[in-house]
């Protein structure tokens, strides 16, 4: 599946390419259980079956999720978060991102330690209302924070619409658009998603 958003960038940049395990309901390849905070799955998007969406798994079916002033509480704690320096992480990024006041944390969702990016200039919605995840639902969010469309704008995914979970990156490039030029990016091939 090829990414064709920046939603999940830092960790899945737009155009990367990759592989998922979709034979089974959902999951994976020594078994088939339901999927656990932080994993990063491919849904059908609830508003229209027709579109897959890749996001992060932040709450799970009885959960209770809060997410004030930009720190994401599950059952009542925050989710750790530590800011990193983002030099070299904004190197490797699409050039739509440069000028823009971003920073970076690395933050622990269930056994997932990922790194996800805010910023600090947004005007999207960023609070979400404290809420128990329904039975059979899902609460997901992209981790390019403040420029993903994900749970917080049209609520939780069904468990039936989960098709599978990332497994790494099979080809890394970035897509000429306007003046940007071609850039492959080697390095990520093969790399396996947290």
């Amino acid at each position: 599946m090829a990414i064709k958003n920046g939603w999940l960038d830092p960790n899945l940049p737009f155009s990367d390419i990759s592989i998922f395990d979709f034979n089974s309901d959902p999951i994976y390849l020594f078994g088939k259980s339901d999927p656990k905070r932080g994993d990063v799955v491919v849904f059908k998007f609830p508003n229209d079956r027709s579109i897959n969406y890749i996001k992060r798994v932040v709450g799970l079916p009885g959960d209770e999720i809060e997410i004030r002033n930009k720190v994401v509480f599950v059952n009542g704690k925050p989710l750790e978060m530590k800011e990193i320096p983002g030099k070299d992480i904004m190197e490797d990024m699409d050039d739509k991102f440069k000028g823009y006041n971003l920073k970076f944390f690395n933050i622990k969702t269930g056994e997932h330690e990922h790194i996800i990016q805010q910023d600090e200039d947004n005007y999207y919605k960023t609070d979400f209302e404290k809420r128990t995840i329904p039975k059979g639902m899902f609460f997901v969010m992209g981790d390019n924070r403040d420029f993903s469309y994900d749970s917080r704008f049209w609520g939780f995914v069904p468990h039936e619409n989960i098709k599978g979970k990332a497994l790494f990156v099979w080809f890394s490039m970035i897509v000429p658009l306007g003046e940007h030029n071609f850039k492959f990016r080697p390095w990520r091939i093969g790399k396996g998603i947290d």
